[in-house]
């Protein structure tokens, strides 16, 4: 009778795991159908025309076919030379063409709030447990998948939709590994950040991101008290249980972005010629009042 029961205990156990398994795919599969939508509805008509930004990836896009990746395109402004070679790829599947080089950037943003919800389930399964992970996800996703600003950047071929693409999976690969201990997630991370300083010039940003991360997360840890317990010990911080595992993410990050390193160091008037366009200090941009 205990084996019975058991057995019958067990089958319950399956086919409830097997119900929620369908559930949380209908419902990425739904996410990602409003993602499509919002992205890809009449793409080639509105906004109507190619806006300047559009006009400079479809050119750089034409010079990749024609010549060759480069790591600095003229008008991108020091950074993002990935996007054109992305671009390129779509020009030589599709051919050249408004829809193509918005197409390409949707597929970005779709792909980005795709990564969302796994990352997001990722970053708090072991917290929240993975009932609660999967609600924050799906939130998190619809989040995305109805933004605003997400989906202008994804419909007029706005270069910083790659910051999201790329920089998601970083992170789902990242927590993966730091879930997992495996040292194949964090070499993928690694890959996903060196990639992301490539595609626009804020993901140069994100290492330090992640090294602001890990050290708040180390301090917290270690400055708060912990009750004395004979049956439970405190998690050391990530960074001391995962430190040559996150070194060797963020060396791979680097080694990948030696040739851009060089190129910065010896171009410094074009690596920072969009930072100089777009800072506060730039007297077409505050008009005359910097601190305003």
């Amino acid at each position: 009778m205990t084996a019975i029961k058991s057995h019958t205990t067990s089958q319950a156990h399956s086919s409830n795991s097997r119900r929620i398994l369908w559930l949380e795919i209908s419902l990425v599969v739904a996410l990602t159908a409003i993602a499509v939508f919002l992205r890809y509805y009449q793409i080639e008509q509105v906004p109507p025309g190619l806006n300047s930004d559009e006009a400079v990836g479809a050119v750089g896009a034409l010079e990749t076919l024609r010549s060759g990746p480069r790591l600095y395109y003229s008008g991108q402004g020091g950074g993002g030379s990935l996007g054109f070679y992305i671009a390129a790829i779509g020009f030589a599947l599709f051919g050249p063409g408004v829809a193509t080089i918005r197409g390409t950037a949707a597929f970005a943003g779709v792909v980005g709030v795709v990564a969302t919800y796994f990352a997001t389930r990722e970053m708090f399964r072991t917290g929240l447990g993975l009932n609660r992970a999967r609600t924050l996800a799906a939130l998190a996703t619809l989040g995305l998948a109805t933004s605003l600003w997400h989906t202008q950047s994804s419909r007029i071929a706005f270069a910083a939709v790659g910051v999201p693409f790329l920089q998601v999976p970083a992170n789902y690969f990242l927590w993966r590994g730091l879930n997992t201990g495996r040292r194949a997630h964090f070499v993928i991370s690694g890959l996903f950040l060196a990639s992301l300083m490539y595609i626009y010039l804020s993901g140069s940003f994100a290492p330090f991101v992640y090294l602001v991360f890990f050290l708040l997360q180390w301090l917290l840890v270690t400055i708060q008290p912990h009750p004395q317990s004979p049956i439970s010990t405190p998690h050391p911080p990530l960074l001391k249980r995962h430190f040559w595992n996150i070194v060797l993410c963020a060396g791979v990050a680097f080694l990948l972005f030696l040739p851009l390193l060089y190129f910065y160091l010896t171009a410094p008037d074009l690596a920072t010629e969009r930072a100089q366009q777009a800072l506060f200090t730039n007297p077409l941009i505050n008009k005359g009042d910097p601190w305003g």
